[in-house]
């Protein structure tokens, strides 16, 4: 039996988990990014996240059928998703502090 086909049920579910961190992350852009870059400069990294979040939905549906041809993308890309989890809820938010204009 080939290997891939045993284990279609756990890409899918790797599939639905990427799915939902995406549409997390996608919905968080806005809130964190609105108070951590100055009200100049607030547009453009909106639009520029917003961007860049689009892309990574949008490529996201591919990568499943990339995998079976290129293994490597799949650990990388788990990988990278385990790093950026672990970073985002580390980072210390800005509570009771006087923040310049």
């Amino acid at each position: 039996m080939n290997l891939f086909l045993a284990y279609t049920w756990l890409l899918v579910a790797f599939a639905m988990i990427g799915k939902f961190g995406i549409s997390a992350a996608f919905g968080e852009i806005y809130i964190y990014t609105g108070e951590l870059f100055p009200t100049v400069i607030r547009s453009f990294i909106l639009g520029f996240c917003g961007v860049g979040a689009r892309l990574g939905a949008t490529i996201s549906p591919y990568i499943y059928h990339f995998v079976s041809i290129y293994m490597f993308i799949d650990q990388g890309g788990t990988f990278t998703c385990i790093i950026s989890t672990f970073t985002s809820l580390s980072i210390v938010f800005d509570i009771n502090c006087i923040l310049s204009q």
